[in-house]
Parts: C-alpha cells; structure tokens; sequence
C-alpha cells in the first residue's frame, strides 16, 4: 500500500510538468515546420485594449504579408486609400514609391529635396528594417517561456519581462519592429506583463496571439499600454511571390539597419 501510494503521489507531481513540456515541444515543433516551409502568407492585426495607446484608433490596419524560405518578405500596409508595398531581407528595406522601388535613403533624400525634410521619409520606410518574420518570431519567443499549457487546442504561456519589453517598444519584432524615432532614448517600460498564444494546425502554427502590457514614459509623461497582437498563417507551401529584379538588384546594393544608422 505504501509502495502504491508513493507511486500515485510520484506520478501526480510528474503530469504537469509532462504536460508543459509536452505543449512546449508541440509548439517547438510547429515553430520549426513553419521556419522550414518554403512560403507562407500572414496577416497582423494589432489592437489597443480599451482604446488606449496616445489617441490612436483601438484597431490598428491589418499588415499583411508574403515570406520565402530565403528570408525576403513583402509587406503590405494600409492607411486610408494609400496601399503601401515593402520588401525586407536581412535588415534591408526596398518600398515602392511613385511607381519605382526605393531604399529609405532614397526616399528620405527625395523628401528633403522636395523639402519635406529627410527624416520622416527615412523612418517610414525604415521602420520595417528591424521586423522578424513571422516564422523567426514565433521561433524565438517560443524558446524563451518556460512553461506553456493547452486548454481547449490553444496552447498558452506567460512572456519574460525583457520580451514583454521589446514587444512594448516593438524592438521584438513588432508589428513595425524597431527602427526609427527616439525609441532607443526613451526610458525602460515599468510594470510589464505579458502572455502568448498559439494555435497549431497541420503540425504547423496557424494563429499566434501576444497581449502585453505595461507603463512607457513619453516626454515625460506616462501612458498605460495593453495591446494585443494576432498573426494568422495562411496557405503554407502554396503561397505566390514573385520578387521584381529591380528589388533583387535594390536589396543587394542596401545597407543594412545598423550600417544606416
């Protein structure tokens, strides 16, 4: 009897942590298929919980986008009737601007030569230098939580403070990753949490949904964050992406994000 109740308590303690360990490889697993896909596409979609965040609308426009397994990704913004088409590698940046592909220097020097000034032209087109795709970014920060669970097919983990952080400032690899403004000046973000969540299909991840929060401090004055943040995956392997060879040509020639600084 002793010997029988030893082995229950023994083997009650071990099924949680059987559990964790179960989703997290899960999870791992869906991460690295989908790193290894030869194409995907992807839709984020970012909304400010409660209409918060600086006065900007609770629901941000939909970015959608297009990776290859080499690394290139086309990103495809909205803001209003303006359509805005990005290509990214490796830290990288080609945008379409008036019917030509362009770098952000190059956009930047047109602005300031039409007088607009140069940094704004720069920032926006910059802003996705620091973005991760998808795949990485789910990789990354899977790799990171010690422990997830699955309820009910969604598989859910608490994030560390220093991802919460670079989720919060979008040096994580962000909606609009890091690039650009006085991000890196302004002070550290206080009283942060965070969760993640994915859902996995086919033995890859379908859905992955991130609601951080926290206090930043912008010229002196703070503003409470809680934003959430869904990436839906699509058409794995049978996504269409075909690269101009003016971009191919643009993006070889780029600097990368830490030699444009």
């Amino acid at each position: 009897m002793k010997t029988s109740l030893l082995t229950s308590a023994f083997l009650a303690a071990l099924l949680p942590v059987s559990a964790f360990a179960g989703a997290k490889e899960d999870v791992a697993a869906a991460a690295k298929k989908l790193v290894e896909a030869e194409n995907y596409s992807w839709t984020t979609t970012t909304e400010r919980v409660g209409g918060g965040g600086g006065g900007n609308a609770p629901r941000m426009s939909p970015v959608e986008g297009k990776t290859l397994k080499s690394g290139i990704s086309l990103i495809t913004t909205k803001f209003g009737d303006n359509t805005s088409e990005t290509f990214v590698k490796d830290g990288k940046v080609v945008t379409k601007r008036d019917g030509s592909w362009k770098t952000p220097e190059e956009i930047a020097a047109a602005r300031s030569n039409d007088g607009g000034g140069g940094r704004g032209g720069r920032g926006g087109a910059g802003a996705f230098r620091n973005l991760k795709a998808p795949a990485e970014q789910i990789a990354e920060t899977a790799g990171k939580i010690d422990k997830l669970e699955e309820k009910d097919g969604t598989i859910t983990g608490a994030l560390s403070a220093d991802s919460v952080k670079a989720l919060l400032t979008y040096g994580g690899g962000g909606r609009r990753g890091g690039g650009g403004g006085d991000g890196g000046n302004r002070p550290e973000p206080r009283d942060v949490s965070g969760t993640v969540s994915y859902w996995l299909k086919d033995g890859t991840v379908a859905k992955v949904e991130t609601h951080v929060k926290g206090t930043i401090s912008f010229n002196g004055e703070d503003r409470e964050i809680n934003r959430k943040t869904t990436t839906e995956i699509s058409a794995v392997g049978s996504t269409k992406l075909e690269v101009p060879e003016e971009v191919t040509k643009k993006l070889a020639e780029a600097k990368p994000a830490e030699e444009s600084k």
